[in-house]
């Protein structure tokens, strides 16, 4: 994929042509894991930008599209917007940015229906009076724009044409700007809501990085590919109730729709800044319950996944009220809650090392080492646990001499 593109220099950076390197993890371990390179499956796309390597976790491995605009993001963070025309193109958020940056030259390649989808599109424009004024606040949004590459439907722009600031301050007032001031942040996401923070005021209270993010985001939200993604960068304990608002059972369904439409409304806000409040569809992730500690079959049912290889699951007898969910959240908060391990990464092979007891059993860090040692042999067995119930060895594998 790309391959021919890069070695032509359709894409470059910095007028050079970027490289392509392919390394077989089995014969350059040492470098693998001098570097302490680490993915979560292989095999894995790197790229080495400004001193550091980002792993590319595209959810549509198969599309240049996805790698190519994450490759520019990572170089233009930011955009540049010159013209009042620009800036009302960048605010429609149902509409894909047209590409511009040295990295695209004349070879802009659209996402298409991949944005199209995209449930939660977010644009944010720094409007700065004085870019002398604001260094640190800059260089924090930029930081942002490039540790949120992978967020696709995420664009930053900045504009510091005094004229356009101050035809956009009379427009909107303190609805964008702070009184009597020029410099201001202002996001729009999917919902068409709009938030904004006063540069005077200096970076966010927990960064541009969480502020960003954290707008990008209602406060109670459904988890899917595309949450999820920005759930991850927040990096709060995620609070997840499992529904089912399409149940044939009636009481199920009623329970589902009154926690989704009221009982998380009403107890959101007071965790907001702590908390992470989604609800998931139980039929698609029925088999995460158990990970975070679910263990009876009940629906609604709610979980807290700390962040920290650490669950709590709401106790089961307990009515889901309000006012008990208030209590109970608080009690997460001060410290109070018994939280319990998750199942997230764990390997379930007491069968496999029942079964093949007198063999050895190596991880993964020792894994190349113990099968290339000098005379001896190994029979590799290939398996995952993912997020199945029980562990099933795939039928598998080769000898290796």
């Amino acid at each position: 994929m790309l391959r021919q593109e890069f070695e032509r220099g359709q894409f470059k950076y910095k007028n050079k042509s970027i490289p392509i390197l392919r390394v077989d993890i089995s014969q350059k371990y040492a470098y693998i894991d001098k570097d302490h390179l680490r993915t979560d499956q292989i095999p894995s796309l790197l790229i080495y930008f400004e001193g550091e390597f980002l792993i590319y976790d595209g959810t549509n491995r198969d599309s240049p599209a996805e790698l190519l605009h994450f490759i520019n993001k990572l170089i233009t963070p930011v955009v540049t917007l010159n013209t009042e025309e620009d800036i009302q193109k960048f605010l429609a958020l149902e509409n894909e940015w047209q590409e511009t940056t040295k990295f695209f030259g004349n070879n802009s390649v659209a996402l298409g229906k991949i944005y199209s989808d995209r449930k939660t599109k977010t644009r944010v424009i720094a409007f700065v009076y004085d870019k002398r004024d604001f260094n640190d606040e800059l260089k924090n949004i930029r930081w942002t724009g490039k540790s949120s590459a992978k967020r696709d439907e995420l664009r930053i722009g900045l504009v510091t044409d005094k004229k356009l600031i101050k035809k956009y301050k009379a427009n909107y007032g303190t609805l964008w700007f702070p009184e009597g001031a020029y410099s201001t942040v202002v996001l729009k996401r999917n919902d068409g809501k709009t938030f904004s923070h006063d540069l005077l005021a200096g970076n966010p209270q927990m960064g541009f990085m969480y502020w960003v993010n954290k707008k990008s985001v209602r406060e109670v939200e459904e988890m899917n590919v595309d949450t999820f993604r920005i759930f991850e960068m927040i990096r709060q304990p995620i609070c997840i109730a499992f529904v089912d608002l399409q149940s044939t059972d009636k009481k199920v369904q009623k329970e589902s729709i009154e926690l989704v439409d009221s009982i998380l409304p009403e107890v959101a806000p007071a965790f907001f800044h702590g908390l992470i409040i989604s609800y998931a569809d139980n039929t698609i992730y029925n088999k995460h319950r158990k990970l975070l500690g679910i263990t009876h079959n009940r629906i609604p049912a709610i979980s807290i996944n700390n962040n920290e290889q650490k669950v709590v699951p709401y106790p089961q007898n307990a009515a889901l009220t309000a006012d008990k969910l208030k209590t109970w959240l608080m009690k997460f908060v001060k410290g109070e809650l018994q939280a319990k391990d998750s199942g997230f990464g764990e390997v379930i092979d007491v069968d496999i090392k029942h079964m093949l007891s007198s063999v050895q059993h190596v991880i993964r860090s020792e894994f190349v080492p113990a099968v290339y040692e000098e005379g001896t042999d190994a029979f590799v067995f290939v398996y995952t646990t993912a997020v199945e119930d029980e562990a099933q060895p795939a039928h598998s594998s080769r000898e290796v001499q």
